[in-house]
């Protein structure tokens, strides 16, 4: 037999890639969105009297941060710093003795973290404290403060005020 030669033009460069620096990712996957969630403080983000007396831990989660990056916790011109853990996870424990600093008011709590690469996120929430005990008053009952014989048969109003806006109260009789 004989062999014919290929017909048509062989390509003289075997490699199909024309680009002369070939990347197999030319395109690199930037750093991930580092996103911040700060818990609210006591689950309202409001300290009574009772919570200033004793620490408070503030926490929350961060993504596209490693662990070990510092999250920066500013209240009232003092900063926290807490780690973020494997899972993302961050918590600080405010001291009795600095929240006990604080008068009734609001305060911006400013909660930052970046990662490695100088990706930045910052939350602020706005913590009230309000250590002012609400105060409760009863009106006399039937008026003069006596039920009379015919206001035994019918039913008595039992009314009043309280500081406490939209707090339930609860009267009981002995």
């Amino acid at each position: 037999g004989n062999i014919e030669p290929p017909t048509g033009n062989p390509n003289p460069n075997p490699n199909p890639n024309p680009n002369p620096n070939p990347n197999p990712n030319p395109n690199p996957d930037p750093d991930p969105v580092v996103t911040l969630k700060v818990n609210p403080l006591t689950g309202d983000n409001r300290l009574n009297g009772s919570e200033i007396t004793i620490s408070q831990t503030l926490s929350g989660t961060t993504t596209g941060v490693a662990a070990g990056q510092l999250v920066n916790i500013t209240i009232n011109g003092t900063t926290y710093t807490a780690k973020v853990a494997a899972d993302g996870s961050w918590h600080v424990s405010l001291p009795a003795s600095v929240l006990q600093g604080l008068h009734d008011g609001s305060y911006n709590v400013v909660v930052t973290v970046s990662n490695g690469s100088g990706q930045t996120a910052e939350q602020t929430i706005t913590v009230v404290v309000d250590t002012t005990a609400p105060t409760l008053t009863i009106s006399p009952v039937a008026g003069d403060g006596i039920i009379n014989a015919a206001e035994t048969i019918a039913s008595v109003a039992i009314s009043g005020t309280s500081t406490a806006i939209g707090a339930t109260v609860s009267v009981v009789f002995n």
